[in-house]
């Protein structure tokens, strides 16, 4: 029995305030009146200066806490608003992509197949966001659309036409480079709506014949509403967010600017941050003017009105902290299937390997007749599909081990094991789940899995170790699929299936 690690997925602010107090003060007992005058005057000379002194680092400190909430809170919106709108425009490349897509919405329109099937209905606004949806014939006709996620007769992108027209174009100019979106963001309401275009193709399906004409497009627009404007202020802590349209080269230096790289024009999203140290300041003014009176009762408030500033500088630090992990899992998860991403995945097994090769083995994992499923019933029905399977795939692993979506039907396990027999446990016992059906309304939906194990051995790196899996994974699909097989790193090891 190999040594198991319990959190290989480990492998996946302010600093503390220091609480001192002021050491007592005392007066000795005058002896004369000349020396009652003189240590009187000592006494201002030094609670002047300690004052001077104070209030300098008390009024740097809090210009530097400020500037360091602002720059954190523009930092954290960056992110967000990015991690948006490339999602926004890898949605519609995966729409647009799409061999019935090609056939339904290019080569004949179809709005029975688009609306009424809900291949390209209800569900993109209710699942993905999109609230704006536009097809463009070769003419730059809007043959079809949606508006705020309702089948419209009118054109969803009727304001800003010239900006959209010119989207349309651009998209049709970069069909040569499959997979890549183009972008814009135009202002609707008041609010950034982000637009992204990608010229419809056959996607690779062999059974569309493409025509030669000039290639329909696909446009989605996602709208930021005013309630999610509201829950983007409450989470980063804003006191208020408003827009206006800048020129992107003369970008404003506190300004949160949204522009894609495609875009010759952006939304600058300026906002009222939070100033924690201002209001420090406010809160121990009450406390400074009442030294001029009574320098014994400044000196007792001071040390209290310190003590609740530490509290509010902590309960800020654990915010922002708090704001930053939301962001960085947005980064490095799939917004799927919430599993980690390939980006988490490569952090996690440089992290593994480095720490130790002796407990350690990677299944690639790859679907079986998911493509048939996304091909006849759509990316909703694939979509579904896909989160199950990302459900049972955490069922079935103990804990410790570690489990990434890094393509579109492609998982990858990172086991904290080097024992084969438990390997082919966890593998059978992964193939089993899989091939149980999948309910989704009133279709029932049937896939697989086909896997390659490979054992981390001294000397390996990321690389060597997913080429050796991938290696076996395609011999078990050679041999059938619906099995697994260890890569032949040692004595070669038969593959298996499940009956």
């Amino acid at each position: 029995m190999s040594r198991e690690r319990d959190h290989l997925s480990t492998f996946f602010d302010y600093p503390p305030l220091n609480e001192g107090t002021n050491p007592p003060m005392g007066f000795a007992k005058p002896v004369t009146i000349a020396f009652g005058r003189t240590a009187t005057m000592l006494l201002i000379a030094a609670v002047t200066i300690v004052l001077v002194l104070s209030s300098g680092l008390v009024l740097r400190a809090a210009r530097v806490q400020n500037e360091r909430a602002a720059e954190q809170t523009r930092h954290f919106a960056n992110i967000l608003l990015t991690n948006r709108l490339k999602f926004m425009s890898q949605t519609v490349v995966d729409y647009g992509d799409w061999g019935d897509a090609y056939r339904h919405l290019h080569l004949k329109l179809d709005p029975r197949w688009a609306w009424d099937q809900n291949n390209m209905g209800r569900t993109l606004k209710d699942d993905l966001g999109i609230e704006a949806l536009a097809v463009f014939d070769g003419a730059d006709r809007e043959v079809y659309s949606l508006a705020d996620g309702m089948r419209s007769d009118h054109p969803a992108f009727a304001f800003e036409r010239d900006r959209v027209n010119q989207l349309v174009h651009d998209a049709r100019a970069t069909r040569s480079r499959s997979g890549e979106a183009v972008q814009t963001i135009i202002s609707l309401k008041g609010s950034p709506m982000f637009v992204a275009a990608a010229a419809i193709s056959p996607g690779g399906d062999e059974t569309v014949k493409p025509d030669d004409l000039t290639t329909s497009v696909l446009v989605f627009g996602d709208w930021l509403s005013p309630g999610e404007l509201e829950e983007m202020r409450l989470q980063l802590g804003l006191e208020r967010l408003r827009f206006k349209v800048v020129d992107p080269a003369a970008r404003p230096s506190h300004d949160i600017v949204l522009a894609s790289a495609t875009s010759d024009r952006a939304v600058a999203m300026i906002a009222d941050y939070p100033e924690p140290g201002t209001a420090m300041l406010w809160s121990l003014l009450p406390w400074v003017l009442g030294l001029v009176v009574a320098v014994g009762g400044f000196v007792i408030v001071l040390a209290h009105q310190g003590m609740r500033s530490a509290r509010e500088g902590k309960d800020l630090a654990q915010a922002l902290r708090a704001a930053k992990r939301h962001a960085e899992h947005q980064a490095f998860h799939d917004m799927l299937t919430s599993l980690p991403n390939r980006a988490s995945f490569q952090n996690a097994i440089w992290r593994a390997i480095g720490s130790n090769t002796g407990d350690l083995a990677l299944l690639y994992l790859d679907l079986d007749h998911f493509k048939a499923v996304n091909d006849r019933f759509g990316h909703a029905a694939g979509d579904h599909v896909l989160r199950e399977v990302a459900r049972r795939l955490m069922q079935a692993l103990p804990a410790g081990d570690l489990c990434a979506r890094i393509g579109g039907d492609e998982f990858v396990i990172l086991a904290a094991s080097s024992n084969r027999y438990e390997l082919g446990l966890r593998a059978r016992r992964i193939i089993r789940s899989l091939s149980e059906p999948i309910p989704h309304g009133d279709e029932v939906f049937r896939v697989g899995v086909t896997i390659g194990v490979a054992l981390a051995i001294d000397g390996d790196d990321p690389e060597t170790l997913m080429k050796s899996a991938d290696v076996a994974l395609y011999q078990a699909k050679e041999a059938g699929r619906g099995r697994f097989r260890f890569a032949e790193r040692a004595p070669a090891v038969l593959d298996s299936v499940v009956a």
